[in-house]
C-alpha cells in the first residue's frame, strides 16, 4: 500500500515506544522514547490488520481554536461581553499553539486553522479594549441620564386655545458643569390624562436659568386642562429614551 499518509513521527500505534517514524507508506523499526532516537527490536511483525497502517490525523483542537478564536474577535466590542471574549480569546491562543505542535506532528495538517486561530487571538485583544471603553461610556451616557444632578423647575402658565395647550416655565441648572434636560409634560383634564410630551433643554450653564415652553395639541375639548412637569432626567443615550 501506498500513499497513505505523510512522512513523520507519530505516536507509536503499537504503544511499545513514545514516538515511532511513518515513513509514507508503513511503520519502521525507528522509535523515540524520551527524546532518545532509538530502534526497535521487534521492528513491525507485530502487525495484524486490526492495527492501523497509518497515522490519525486530526485537526479537530485547531478548529476548535480557530471557532473560539474567531468568536473572541467577532463579540469583543459588544458592551459587557469583552469580559468572556477576553477569555475566548486566550483559550483561544492556548489551543492554537498547541494545535500546532499537533499539525507538526502531523505533517502540517490543521496547521492553517492553528494559525489563524492564534492570529485572530491576538487581533481580539485590542477589540476587547475597544468593548471595554465602549461598555464605559455607555455605562456613563445611562448614568447621565438617570442623574440629571440638582436643578430647580419652575411651572408658567398652562393655557388652551382651539384644541391645543400651551405650557411654559424655567429650569435652573444648580451644578458646576453645564448640563441638558429631558422634561417629561404630562396634561390631565381631571384624573385623566390627555396628553404627554417629552422636552429637550439643552446646554443650561452652572447656575444658569433659561426659559423653556411648547405648545401641543390634546386628545379633549375640555378647557380646563392641567400641566405639570412629572419628570427631569438627562439627555437620552445616542438620542434614545429607555423606556
Amino acid at each position: 500500500m501506498s500513499d497513505v499518509g505523510p512522512a513523520g513521527w507519530f505516536p507509536d500505534p503499537y504503544r511499545r515506544f513514545e514516538l515511532r517514524y511513518f515513513n509514507g507508506q508503513r511503520w519502521t523499526g525507528d522509535v523515540s522514547q524520551h527524546g532518545q532516537h532509538l530502534v526497535d527490536a521487534q521492528g513491525t511483525s507485530g502487525w495484524s490488520p486490526d492495527q492501523p497502517v497509518g497515522p490519525r490525523r486530526s485537526r479537530g483542537l485547531a478548529i476548535a481554536a480557530f471557532i473560539t478564536a474567531l468568536c473572541a474577535a467577532a463579540s469583543g466590542w459588544i458592551p459587557l461581553m469583552f469580559v468572556i471574549s477576553a477569555v475566548a480569546a486566550v483559550v483561544g491562543f492556548v489551543l492554537g499553539l498547541v494545535a500546532v505542535g499537533r499539525a507538526r506532528r502531523q505533517g502540517g495538517y490543521g496547521r492553517d486553522f492553528a494559525a489563524w486561530a492564534i492570529a485572530l487571538s491576538v487581533a481580539a485583544v485590542p477589540i476587547c479594549v475597544a468593548g471595554f471603553f465602549f461598555t464605559r461610556y455607555i455605562v456613563e451616557q445611562i448614568e447621565r441620564y438617570d442623574d440629571p444632578g440638582s436643578y430647580t423647575i419652575t411651572h408658567g402658565d398652562c393655557t388652551v386655545a382651539g384644541g391645543q395647550v400651551t405650557f411654559d416655565g424655567t429650569i435652573t441648572n444648580e451644578e458646576s458643569g453645564t448640563r441638558s434636560y429631558e422634561l417629561t409634560i404630562v396634561y390631565t383634564t381631571g384624573l385623566a390624562e390627555v396628553g404627554r410630551r417629552y422636552l429637550d433643554v439643552d446646554d443650561v450653564g452652572p447656575g444658569a436659568t433659561q426659559s423653556w415652553t411648547t405648545t401641543d395639541a390634546v386628545n379633549t375639548v375640555s378647557t380646563d386642562v392641567t400641566c405639570n412637569v412629572t419628570d427631569v432626567h438627562g439627555p437620552p443615550p445616542f438620542g434614545v429614551r429607555p423606556q
